[in-house]
């Protein structure tokens, strides 16, 4: 015996199926604040505790996420402010958040050398981080130097008071005599180049040993590093590795440290 189904039946149970999936979710929206200046926050990270939900308040501090039906917790992350969560009833499709700064940063997630992060507070290793208000507070003409005197145990010092000037930046130490000390640059999981190039200038002034091959400072030359090429006011924050969690990801390369 065959049993024939029309195709609209069909057609109609997938209907019914989506529509009973979409009735299973609702949407929460809100506004996020600061709590010391009332302000509204924008990129603010909120997710749903236990599912894959997730989304990032805009200018205005206002956010939209999509969550499961009952009650749910809403978690709110930031830079430099603590994590705030919310418990959302059932019936309830409104939730608004004041974050409070973290002064000492300590539930900031923090990059340890591993395939995921984890609160700083609980990081076996040293990790400083720098946020993007501290690097806007002080005018800095390029990244590096945007981080003297934030980091403990940093040796920043600049070589050449010429517009691109290059930096250099000690983390852990000099580890070697004839080698560079500068540590491992990496910008949104990509390393950065942080390479001197010459100017030029010695060919316009004509100065120096003539017969020398080197195009550096014995030839009055300036050479000028890369990162200047990354604009300060662009970062959202900096992490600083300087224990052994370096070098357990990037190898030799991390030896002297990773920004």
């Amino acid at each position: 015996m065959v049993i024939r189904i029309p195709l609209f039946a069909l057609a109609l149970g997938a209907f019914v199926g989506v529509a009973g999936a979409s009735a299973q979710q609702r949407q929460i929206t809100g506004q996020v604040t600061s709590s010391a200046t009332r302000e509204p926050m924008a990129g603010v990270n909120v997710t749903v505790t236990g599912s894959a939900f997730a989304a990032v308040s805009n200018a205005d501090g206002r956010y939209a996420i999509s969550a499961p039906a009952g009650a749910v917790t809403l978690v709110f992350r930031h830079i430099a402010f603590k994590r705030r969560e919310v418990t959302v009833a059932a019936e309830q499709t409104t939730a608004d958040a004041a974050l409070e700064p973290d002064v000492f940063n300590l539930e900031a997630v923090v990059v340890t050398g591993q395939a995921t992060g984890v609160e700083k507070r609980y990081a076996p290793n040293a990790v400083a981080t720098v946020a993007a208000a501290d690097l806007s507070r002080v005018p800095a003409p390029s990244v590096e130097t945007a981080i003297r005197g934030k980091v403990a145990g940093a040796v920043i010092q600049q070589n050449s008071g010429a517009p691109g000037g290059g930096t250099q930046v000690q983390i852990r130490g000099s580890n070697t005599v004839i080698g560079s000390s500068n540590p491992l640059y990496v910008v949104d999981g990509v390393i950065y180049s942080d390479a001197s190039i010459s100017t030029g200038l010695f060919s316009v002034t004509a100065s120096g040993n003539p017969q020398s091959t080197r195009n550096d400072g014995e030839k009055q030359d300036d050479p000028v590093n890369r990162l200047t090429d990354l604009n300060p006011n662009d970062v959202a924050s900096i992490e600083i590795l300087r224990g052994a969690a370096a070098s357990s990801i990037y190898g030799s390369k991390g030896v002297n440290g990773v920004v």
